[in-house]
């Protein structure tokens, strides 16, 4: 049976926005929920904030976490498994047919299942989520934007990265770095618990996630700083510290590639979005 957008019927729909032939939904569903097999009237991308499942499209297993991107095309019956927690999603559906169609010419990962994984994925999504919140007239363009940011990155992820699932091993390092960024993390050690080299650590790691263990942990720690600066008010000098930034400019200078603006202008803009 197809449905406009079933996991915003079956999960909780935190907001709902449509711009430029997009509908874009931030979705929370509850930890262990099945969704029975289902399609979509439209094409439509899932990219998972936080928490995770596993989707079944076309008898192949998908495992979508954070970082993933996954592409559902029209009327293709799936079946999804939320994990063990709570799991935050953008769902992002094409809507306009036209808009469709132009996609699809300029080579855009729409024709067929599958997983993109890679830290574009991430901060993009997490960019579209806030703006989201905000309610002024330029927010419909921003959110038409950062949509089409998105389809962007996936396209130029390494194939090398779509689709399979990353070993057991690699995902305990992943999980590791996500409950626990601002611990002072050693690579061998990393390696060592994993039961791996340090060298095949690395090299697997890029291969699944698109960048190092460095600058994942980076971009983490980044993440967990723009999410402060809307829960507190903590200073920015002092999250810099907390987070190993050296200070606060060390701080601005990265948070300004990730998220298009300084933390103080985040704070102000966010905050006032909420």
């Amino acid at each position: 049976m197809a449905h406009p957008c079933l996991p915003s019927t079956q999960g909780r729909s935190l907001r709902d926005r449509r711009a430029g032939g997009f509908r874009v939904l931030e979705v929370r569903h509850g930890a262990g929920v099945e969704l029975a097999p289902h399609s979509h009237v439209h094409t439509s991308l899932c990219c998972v904030l936080d928490g995770g499942f596993d989707e079944w499209m076309e008898g192949v297993r998908f495992r979508a976490g954070p970082d993933c991107l996954l592409v559902e095309p029209a009327g293709l019956s799936h079946r999804s498994v939320f994990g063990g927690r709570p799991t935050q999603s953008l769902i992002i559906e094409v809507e306009d047919e036209d808009l469709g169609a132009r996609l699809l010419e300029a080579g855009t990962p729409l024709r067929e299942p599958g997983l993109w994984r890679g830290p574009e994925v991430a901060t993009t999504g997490r960019r579209l989520v806030h703006e989201l919140r905000c309610d002024d007239r330029a927010s419909p363009l921003a959110v038409e934007g950062i949509a089409l940011e998105l389809l962007a990155s996936a396209l130029r992820l390494d194939e090398r990265v779509r689709g399979g699932s990353p070993p057991p091993w690699l995902e305990a390092v992943a999980t590791r770095l996500r409950e626990s960024p601002l611990e002072a993390h050693d690579h061998a050690e990393l390696a060592h618990a994993a039961g791996v080299h340090p060298a095949h650590l690395a090299r697997t790691f890029r291969r699944y996630y698109g960048e190092s263990l460095g600058e994942h942990l980076r971009r983490l720690r980044l993440a967990w700083c723009a999410d402060r600066l809307l829960r507190s008010d903590v200073s920015v000098a002092t999250l810099a510290v907390r987070a190993g930034f050296c200070d606060q400019s060390h701080l601005a200078r990265h948070f300004r590639r990730a998220f298009g603006c300084a933390p103080g202008a985040w704070r102000r803009r966010h905050r006032k979005a909420r």
